[in-house]
């Protein structure tokens, strides 16, 4: 099969347009925008001049500092307001707002029970490396304290161990057992 003329011609004229169109792409879109380099070299200040416009003598008008543009007229009623002598009127200070102090609360912390009413205080415990265990009590009624092992009794108390690491645990006459906190008795 014989090719044509008209595809080496086609071929040329995409490649004319798409370098076109690339050229074109090239020069407009993708050029970034300039603007002058900022420097010390630049170009020189040009300085700009302004000027208050001059306000020519009018008849009818007091050309002065306040306010050039007021009536003659109209100054002279303001001159005569402004030279009379100020009222001032003089409102009573307030009375100063009534501050009434508050005390707060005296905080209390409430008394720790200590037992059944004539249970022992006990201060506290030893523990001797062989397991062991003494506590130092405080019978009701008495002023010196004394030292108790497990098994121990003392007018109507029995000692009988230390659980929990600060609870001693005591019995009375009849076999009823307290739960006493070591340490709060003192």
């Amino acid at each position: 099969m014989r090719r044509g003329l008209w595809e080496p011609v086609a071929a040329l004229v995409g490649v004319v347009v798409l370098v076109g169109v690339g050229a074109w792409w090239w020069l407009t879109v993708l050029e970034p925008p300039r603007a002058p380099v900022p420097g010390h070299r630049g170009a020189p200040f040009e300085p700009i001049s302004a000027a208050m416009p001059q306000i020519r003598d009018y008849k009818d008008f007091n050309v002065n500092n306040d306010n050039p543009f007021v009536s003659w007229r109209e100054r002279e009623v303001e001159k005569k307001r402004l030279q009379q002598p100020a009222t001032v009127t003089v409102k009573p200070p307030r009375p100063p707002p009534k501050i009434e102090v508050t005390k707060p609360p005296v905080l209390s912390f409430p008394k720790a029970k200590e037992g059944g009413g004539d249970a022992p205080k006990v201060g506290g415990f030893t523990r001797r490396p062989d397991g062991s265990v003494t506590v130092q009590v405080t019978l009701p009624g008495e002023a010196r304290s004394r030292l108790m092992n497990p098994g121990e009794k003392a007018g109507r108390w029995t000692f009988k161990a230390v659980e929990d690491g600060n609870v001693a645990l005591f019995a009375d006459e009849t076999g009823r057992e307290y739960r006493l906190v070591i340490g709060l008795g003192r």
